[in-house]
């Protein structure tokens, strides 16, 4: 015989209880929304200066230099958005960093 047929009524806990107020209970999940946030945000940016400066490059006749504007354009968005994910990954290690307080080097072992 089970617990939930030896009492009445039977409550099963399925998860944890939420923090009160939409708190968190770590700077670790917000630390976490943050890097994808500004992952997300830095290929967003590339995708936007792909169609600005297609539509720019749309504004002149067509010739064999407009490949090589295509090719411009594909190289300064794929900078964009890639610059943007290791500044965001960087800046989220920088914060990890400054958690664990003075004296707990990333790259120093303890004496």
């Amino acid at each position: 015989m089970n617990a939930c047929m030896q009492r009445s009524p039977c409550r099963i806990r399925i998860a944890a209880p939420l923090p009160q107020n939409g708190a968190m209970t770590s700077p670790a999940p917000r630390r976490r929304i943050l890097l994808v946030s500004g992952i997300l945000a830095a290929w967003l940016l590339g995708a936007l200066v792909v169609r600005l400066g297609l539509d720019w490059a749309d504004t002149f006749p067509y010739s064999p230099a407009s490949e090589v504007r295509y090719l411009v354009i594909a190289g300064v968005a794929l900078a964009v958005a890639v610059g943007g994910s290791v500044a965001s990954i960087l800046w989220a290690r920088r914060g990890r960093r400054r958690e664990k307080g003075p004296g707990h080097s990333v790259t120093e072992p303890p004496l």
